[in-house]
């Protein structure tokens, strides 16, 4: 009768099976780190063409408000559509976090309200067109401070930029001399 040593086979099948599933496992592991990765890198992408549109479609929408432009309304509008504003809105709710899919909207629709404005036929230098951009100016900075915490970034404040407020009324030329206006109305009054 032979006698068959087994302790060296099953020992060598055992070593093998853990050596197996320690690579398996490791692949898993560097696959899903390295697809996150690439969801962090697609999320910032969009965030940052989001932004980038927004910011374009504003800068368009100042040269329709400090023109004269017959047909304001459809100038307007070509402004926010030119810049790519909403296909960048849609890439961007498809991949934002939910914390910032609310301040992305806000922002959004804080520049519709000066594409209105302007298409109503509100100038640069007016308070018709300074109400609604404040609101666009705090939406936006809101949204970055919202990214910059999505992304791990440290909070920034106003003071960090050498500001008084994400809004800039406090800076603002224009709104200041509103303010002073009224003041002036109400004290002579």
């Amino acid at each position: 009768m032979c006698t068959v040593e087994w302790t060296p086979l099953v020992s060598t099948i055992v070593g093998a099976a853990v050596a197996l599933g320690g690579t398996v496992l490791a692949h898993r592991i560097r696959s899903r780190d390295e697809s996150g990765r690439e969801l962090r890198g697609e999320r910032r992408q969009g965030y940052l063409d989001f932004i980038v549109a927004l910011d374009g479609a504003h800068g368009a929408l100042r040269d329709v408000a400090n023109s004269d432009e017959p047909d304001r309304r459809h100038a307007a509008a070509r402004a926010v559509s030119v810049n790519d504003v909403y296909e960048a809105r849609e890439k961007f709710l498809l991949s934002a976090n939910p914390a910032v899919i609310t301040p992305g909207e806000k922002a959004f629709m804080r520049l519709i309200e000066v594409r209105k404005a302007i298409g109503d036929g509100a100038r640069l230098g007016t308070p018709d067109y300074h109400e609604p951009y404040h609101g666009f100016a705090k939406a936006l900075w809101d949204l970055r401070r919202a990214i910059r915490e999505d992304l791990g970034g440290s909070t920034l404040t106003p003071a960090d930029l050498d500001k008084k407020s994400w809004d800039g009324r406090d800076d603002c030329a224009v709104c200041q001399r509103g303010l002073r206006a009224a003041a002036a109305a109400t004290s002579d009054g």
